[in-house]
């Protein structure tokens, strides 16, 4: 039986930034339209009547849509990233996102929530209020930065896409929710049953997790959670499909 690969095995160093993104990103998707509307009505309806507070993406990559989801309720917006590429990425895109980030945005402003703010609101919106920070989700719940937590947090394809184990799986994906207040909503998706990816001629690990996988590793940290499948007629991978899962962590979480 072949080892399972564990995150610091992986040089991320060799992750290529500029290809994942064409790749995934260029144009906006069926499957990445269905859980931008799922997030965006979520966080709608849970934000409403809250004052602004401070948001989180972990593992952000090239994906800047769940930032968007926490602009219009956030007045600060941490990026967390662990690839020194996709730092870079990240570092340029909140100067001034590409204009082919406009149709996502788009999609968002159909939600009243978010209709104020046009393309350029958005843009000049990211660009003041986020802060890209090198960091690991393994770390999120035991730095000191965690003292002040966070108020609302997305992450996106990371705690499955980081290992081959099923350990630091739900390592991350606790984490991630402890790094939350108590009352804060999130949002975070995977890739249904992946064992692995490649972005050009390099192969990453993955952790084959489906929706039982998910509930069962934050279900006592939770009030409430919903896991969707994510269906599409033009899958991005025929290996594995995209789930998302939003909810709100415990009140009395301490």
């Amino acid at each position: 039986m072949a080892e399972l690969v564990l995150n610091h095995q992986v040089d991320w160093t060799r992750f290529d930034s500029k290809r994942y993104h064409d790749k995934n990103y260029r144009t906006l998707r069926a499957d990445d339209a269905l859980i931008i509307r799922i997030v965006r009505d979520f966080f709608s309806q849970a934000m409403d009547g809250r004052p602004p507070g401070r948001g989180i993406d972990v593992g952000t990559g090239t994906n800047l849509y769940p930032a968007f989801a926490m602009l219009p309720f956030c007045d600060s917006l941490d990026l967390i990233e662990y690839s020194p590429n996709n730092i870079k990425w990240l570092e340029r895109q909140t100067r001034g996102f590409d204009v082919t980030w406009n149709q996502f945005w788009t999609l968002y402003r159909d939600s009243s929530a978010y209709a104020k703010m046009d393309a350029d609101a958005a843009r000049d919106a990211l660009r003041l209020r986020a802060r890209v920070k090198r960091g690991s989700v393994f770390d999120l719940s035991t730095s000191d930065e965690s003292i002040a937590r966070w108020d609302m947090g997305t992450m996106f394809f990371v705690a499955c896409s980081i290992s081959a184990t099923d350990r630091q799986f739900r390592t991350a994906l606790r984490g991630f929710v402890r790094s939350l207040r108590p009352g804060a909503p999130f949002a975070a998706g995977f890739m249904k049953h992946s064992k692995g990816y490649a972005v050009g001629r390099h192969s990453f690990p993955a952790a084959p997790v489906g929706p039982v996988e998910v509930h069962q590793t934050i279900a006592d940290l939770v009030d409430r959670i919903v896991i969707y499948d994510v269906y599409s007629p033009d899958p991005l991978r025929e290996d594995a499909a995209m789930m998302v899962a939003t909810g709100t962590v415990r009140q009395d979480l301490a």
